[in-house]
């Protein structure tokens, strides 16, 4: 299978796909190609994915667009919340970076 037969599989079935196993195909590529293919698929609840394809943010963006999907792979599903927690870090930190830059204001009336 590859990154072809994705494009014709959304075009032909973006409205009864419901379950999806893609993990032993090793041709589909690790470009956004086919999470576009696979965003397209809207009815679709299963989805098993080839492990450590795709880059977790392009993934996650991805999977949202999947509102029906109850069901994703374990390894997958780990990577998508070690990237969330990554993410949580940065805005904890960049939060902290922002109280730093901008002191806070003086009260009406006072310099």
């Amino acid at each position: 299978m590859r990154d072809e037969w994705l494009d014709t599989l959304a075009l032909h079935h973006a409205d009864s796909l419901r379950r999806l196993d893609l993990t032993e195909c090793q041709h589909v590529s690790g470009t956004d190609r086919p999470l576009r293919a696979l965003a397209q698929l809207r009815q679709l609840e299963v989805l098993r994915l080839p492990k450590e394809r795709w880059c977790e943010s392009d993934l996650a963006t991805c999977l949202t667009k999947l509102h029906r999907l109850r069901c994703i792979d374990a390894d997958a599903l780990t990577d998508l919340r070690s990237e969330r927690e990554a993410l949580r870090r940065q805005c904890d930190i960049l939060s902290h970076a922002q109280q730093g830059i901008y002191p806070p204001r003086a009260a009406p009336g006072r310099l």
